[in-house]
């Protein structure tokens, strides 16, 4: 006890003295001075200040008197407010002369409403407020502060005086390159996103799409994809998509490409590749063409049988003539020539069945004129009397069958010519399917008419109509006609003529006839 005593009696006295406390040094450095005694490991250094929770805190009411008292709070304030508010957990709390406020070993920015500077924690360490990210001190992006000496903008302390600087400018994809460091998705929360160049601008919609727009003089949509180039040719492979104002829209493989494939593939169902278009007027297009899955191509037809089906007419023209030379591309081996200098050579002609599907048969028809003008003529016996005198020699009659007798006039004779399908001139055959019709079938079929003239018989000799007889022994004697004739076209390898009488009804009457056309 003495000596305790002494040593309390020495330490006030120090104070006295001096107005400082040293504890573990004769020497303090200022008002309390305490020195560790880190080689003695049985000695715990370190002060310990009151310990009391946050309920216990709150009991007790603190004024100016106590600014910077120090506590540990043991637990947190159930109910922080008043002078404990910031109580809120376990720690050493210092009193600011208003509230307790935490000492706090370091921290981020927590912001709670979005706005630097609404920080429930104020930055501590190395970041200081050059960061503006939220959460994490390793932030890419600077603080925007404008530097200077005017009221509200920065200065910086270099180590002897304070300057104007400005801190490093803001890095963002408007002003720098940068690669992505993960995976990234833009959701456009219901807005549109438009970059617009100088000619063109480019939208992605709040729903999603994407439109290409022409802007400026030209007004042009395009886009392009390119492919980098692969055999040191330096030229790059190009697809060009474009869209002019009141104008085609085009696909174009330019440059580099090799070609352009329009197709479907690996598709789970079979896919046909469908033509529409539209006539116009606002209609919405319809299928005018398609190829099936199994590549029939069909024109005004979705079901075509054949490797070629067309519903409707077909045209086709400067088809070669057959023997023409330098008219066509394929050899007679069926390659391809470079230059046209091949001979169109015919061997077949082409045939077509009842349901319309194309075929051919061996050779290709042959006229019987040599002159590209045909001109088809004769005359039809089917009148005679029996009055006068005549010859059946060179007559062509009709009616009747082969090896029957027939009386011109006074001669009676047997007619070589006989039945109906034999009466036969040069190029035609004349028949009889009813009394006063004849049918003349010619044997190549005329391509080109160019003129008909038909002529009843009524009389053959000399005078005034009143002979009624053929006298074929007398050739040069006048023809008496009366023109109660008909000519119909029936094809373009028949004629049909009808016959009638003074009276205008249909009768087997002898006739003649001249058709020129080729």
């Amino acid at each position: 006890m003495k000596k305790c005593t002494v040593l309390i009696t020495v330490l006030f006295t120090s104070v006295a003295v001096y107005g400082q406390v040293g504890i573990n040094t004769s020497s303090p450095k200022a008002t309390l001075d305490i020195v560790g005694e880190p080689s003695n490991v049985s000695s715990l250094d370190g002060i310990i200040p009151p310990r009391l929770t946050g309920d216990e805190l709150a009991a007790k009411m603190y004024t100016a008197d106590q600014k910077g008292a120090i506590v540990y709070a043991t637990a947190a304030a159930v109910a922080p407010s008043g002078q404990v508010v910031n109580v809120t957990g376990e720690g050493i709390y210092y009193f600011d002369g208003n509230v307790w406020i935490k000492n706090s070993s370091g921290g981020t920015f927590t912001e709670t409403d979005g706005v630097i500077g609404n920080e429930i924690l104020n930055a501590t360490a190395n970041g200081g407020l050059i960061r503006t990210g939220s959460g994490t001190s390793a932030a890419p992006y600077s603080l925007g502060l404008i530097s200077g000496t005017a009221s509200g903008q920065v200065m910086a302390w270099n180590g002897t005086s304070w300057v104007p600087t400005a801190p490093a400018a803001s890095s963002n994809i408007y002003n720098t390159n940068g690669s992505l460091t993960s995976d990234r998705t833009l959701t456009n929360n219901g807005f549109g996103l438009t970059f617009r160049g100088m000619t063109q601008s480019s939208t992605f919609s709040s729903g999603g799409d994407f439109t290409q727009r022409g802007l400026a003089s030209s007004k042009r949509a395009s886009v392009t994809l390119q492919s980098d180039d692969n055999d040191s040719n330096g030229i790059i492979s190009t697809i060009f998509l474009y869209q002019d104002p009141e104008n085609f829209g085009q696909i174009k493989a330019a440059n580099d490409s090799r070609g352009l494939i329009i197709g479907t593939s690996a598709t789970t169902q079979a896919a046909p590749l469908v033509f529409h278009t539209s006539a116009g007027s606002n209609t919405l297009g319809t299928e005018k063409a398609r190829i099936t899955p199994i590549g029939n191509m069909g024109i005004n037809t979705s079901s075509p049988t054949e490797k070629l089906q067309v519903t409707g007419n077909v045209r086709f023209n400067s088809l070669p003539l057959n023997g023409s030379t330098n008219a066509i591309y394929t050899t007679g081996a069926g390659t391809e020539s470079a230059t046209q200098d091949q001979t169109f050579t015919a061997t077949r002609t082409v045939v077509a069945d009842a349901n319309g599907v194309l075929g051919y048969i061996p050779g290709v028809p042959v006229s019987n004129s040599t002159d590209a003008t045909r001109f088809l003529g004769g005359t039809a016996y089917v009148r005679f009397d029996t009055t006068s005198g005549g010859t059946l020699a060179n007559a062509k009659v009709i009616g009747g069958t082969p090896g029957t007798s027939y009386a011109v006039g006074g001669v009676s004779a047997t007619s070589s010519k006989g039945g109906i399908n034999s009466v036969i001139g040069n190029g035609y055959t004349i028949s009889n399917p009813s009394p006063g019709i004849f049918d003349i079938r010619f044997d190549t079929p005329l391509t080109q008419i160019y003129g008909i003239s038909t002529n009843i018989v009524d009389a053959y000799g000399t005078g005034s109509g009143t002979i009624t007889n053929p006298d074929p022994s007398n050739p040069g004697n006048p023809l008496f006609t009366n023109d109660n004739t008909q000519v119909a076209f029936i094809s373009n390898t028949v004629i049909r003529v009808k016959t009638g009488n003074s009276a205008g009804e249909l009768a087997n009457r002898s006739f003649t006839f001249m058709v020129t056309g080729r």
